[in-house]
């Protein structure tokens, strides 16, 4: 899919939800994992323009909000900065020091969830098509 056809496909999204005004929201964020390296986040950043840089533990990204849903450009931060070792510290931490085999019991599950999803919406689909 090249970028125009995407942008029709999120013209019709947008359609979707103006003739569906009580569909639940999708994520009002859309996260872009498609950048690979700095060179390419760089080049992000140009396009996106006025974006804000946000590092959140070890990922790299950039905001751009667009009336209040945001595209976001999502790289490993490693991958983008250069780590520079500062200092030494000490610090307590919980490590597991071995693994026990036991025998457990656990449940074995089948799932029931009624009628068809998707003939039900077909049904409603022909019910609301044919007033």
């Amino acid at each position: 899919m090249n970028n125009k056809e995407y942008a029709d496909a999120l013209r019709e999204i947008a359609q979707f939800y103006e003739d569906n005004p009580t569909f639940v929201q999708a994520s009002k964020i859309f996260e872009i994992f498609g950048v690979s390296g700095k060179e390419d986040f760089v080049k992000a950043a140009k396009m996106l323009g006025k974006c804000k840089k946000v590092y959140v533990d070890s990922m790299a990204h950039l905001d751009r909000d667009f009336g209040g849903i945001v595209l976001r450009v999502v790289e490993f931060r490693v991958n983008v900065c250069t780590k520079t070792v500062v200092g030494r510290k000490k610090v307590i931490r919980k490590v597991p020091v071995g693994y026990e085999e036991r025998e457990v019991e656990e449940d074995i599950v089948e799932w029931d969830c009624g009628e068809s999803l998707l003939k039900r919406a077909k049904e409603h689909a022909k019910e609301k098509f044919n007033d």
